[in-house]
């Protein structure tokens, strides 16, 4: 952003920080280092005017405008891993496994839409398909939660099963942070579509895993090369954000979870309390 500054008489075009602006004039609308509505602004900072010429947002070269792209690719990566067990046998699967999959596939859905209408320029219904999500989210989570509980309830209970139910359950509980936060900054364009895009790993991590099986005939190769593959994806990110000019906090926080996650998962069936506690969570009445 630049701003005149006084040089011998002359004006003189100076950077100006996003951070230093105080005041925004009605005719444009700042937020999270985006402007919406308006050809023309001026900002006040640090008591220095500076005139800006900008275009309507659907002028405007929209912010992650290929992500509805990228997204799909990833939804199509969980179809392909979860096609053997689930999409192949339809008529063989019981009530919950559908429940489970039919509210993931909304969401991955919406995650492919939202991004698309942004692009579109079509915020109204933008909005519209997003506060359908804050609904639809719980109900994910709760699916989500009873799938487990049917596999430790039915599944020989190895060293398998509760790394499994360690991936599943600490992949849900990102989730549900992810969708948090992305409300919470939801007029922060730039952290609230990074939020809302780490949301993705849920759902494609059971694909991804399943993908890596397929091709390893090894559930502890498959493990290993869902996390490499998520932190090699959240480090491009990453340095994507940093040659852009910034790193913010979403993808860090997602990286970091996933790290975390990736070096404990070898432990957790060793784990007694892990045991008893995936074991006490099978036996709580969610209903159903």
């Amino acid at each position: 952003m630049l701003r005149p500054a006084a040089n011998n008489g002359q004006p003189k075009m100076v950077a100006l920080k996003y951070s230093d602006i105080s005041v925004i004039n009605t005719n444009f609308r700042y937020s999270g280092d985006s402007y919406v509505g308006g050809k023309s602004t001026t900002l006040v900072g640090q008591n220095r005017c500076v005139a800006l010429n900008r275009k309507p947002i659907h002028m405007q070269k929209p912010f992650y405008s290929n992500a509805y792209l990228y997204l799909a690719l990833g939804s199509i990566a969980t179809v392909i891993g979860f096609f053997p067990t689930y999409f192949n046998k339809l008529g063989e699967t019981d009530a919950l496994h559908h429940f489970h999959g039919i509210t993931g596939s909304l969401w991955m859905i919406i995650l492919i839409v939202q991004p698309l209408l942004y692009r579109l320029g079509k915020m109204k219904f933008h909005r519209i398909v997003g506060w359908t999500s804050v609904a639809l989210a719980p109900i994910v989570f709760y699916g989500a939660i009873r799938v487990i509980q049917l596999m430790m309830r039915t599944r020989e209970p190895t060293e398998l099963l509760y790394q499994f139910a360690f991936l599943d359950v600490f992949t849900i509980i990102p989730f549900t942070l992810f969708v948090v936060l992305g409300i919470i900054y939801r007029k922060k364009i730039q952290y609230h579509s990074r939020f809302m895009i780490c949301t993705i790993f849920g759902p494609l991590s059971a694909g991804i895993v399943r993908i890596f099986y397929l091709l390893f005939d090894n559930w502890s190769t498959a493990i290993t090369g869902t996390y490499v593959l998520f932190e090699l994806i959240l480090l491009v990110l990453i340095f994507d954000d940093k040659k852009k000019g910034r790193i913010r906090s979403p993808y860090v926080i997602a990286f970091t979870i996933f790290l975390v996650q990736h070096v404990l998962i070898y432990y957790v069936g060793e784990w007694g309390w892990w045991r008893e506690l995936t074991h006490q969570l099978s036996e709580l009445n969610l209903g159903g």
